[in-house]
């Protein structure tokens, strides 16, 4: 893990962009088209792995890949914003991607997990469904049917605010819960909506 971590920041870019490929062992790399899941996934994992190490070089890396992401944010309203592709031109956003921007920034108690936690909390509805995309000209959601993918990132980006002690999360956590439990749980037994494997272990 440290030597992976290492080989990211390695790669960094100055303004907190990795290397999406490089080939071994010259170094060289590729430049592709740039995501943004991908990138914030990557900053999760480096914010951990510096936590757990307490290597600075890694958090220094770890907080370089949390600023490209503040830098390509847009706020809808004082404390609340999330992280905009810009290379999307469909006019939408990925709530998924800010989840993981959560998850990373919390991993370091970084200030703006907040913000993104209040914009990812704004994507589930009463009934505890994750709205997967926004809609950047009037803020408001793409209603899904089904959104496994969002689903599984915005329940484990607001359980990891709930325990880091931001209570205002709590509400949302629950309307999650009460979603996977399919709000049946007879004798206390609860029933799990398995849509993706891929979410669900999230």
């Amino acid at each position: 893990a440290v030597a992976g971590g290492e080989m990211l920041a390695h790669h960094q870019q100055a303004d907190g962009r990795f290397a999406y490929t490089v080939h071994g062992p010259s170094g060289r790399k590729m430049e592709t088209k740039y995501s943004f899941p991908r990138h914030a996934g990557t900053a999760w994992f480096l914010a951990r792995l510096a936590i757990r190490t307490g290597d600075t070089k890694l958090l220094d890396a770890a907080h370089r890949s949390i600023d490209f992401m503040i830098h390509n944010s847009v706020e809808i309203e004082p404390g609340r914003s999330y992280v905009a592709d810009p290379r999307r031109t469909d006019g939408k956003a990925w709530v998924g991607t800010t989840a993981l921007a959560v998850l990373a920034a919390n991993a370091i108690g970084h200030p703006i997990a907040i913000p993104w936690g209040r914009f990812v909390a704004s994507s589930v509805d009463q009934d505890g469904q994750v709205q997967g995309e926004l809609r950047r000209k009037d803020t408001g959601f793409v209603g899904q049917k089904k959104n496994p993918y969002g689903q599984g990132q915005v329940s484990l980006a607001i359980a990891a605010l709930v325990r880091s002690g931001h209570t205002e999360f709590r509400p949302t956590l629950n309307r999650l819960a009460s979603y996977v439990d399919g709000n049946s749980a007879p004798n206390g037994v609860g029933r799990l909506i398995v849509l993706d494997e891929h979410w669900t272990c999230l």
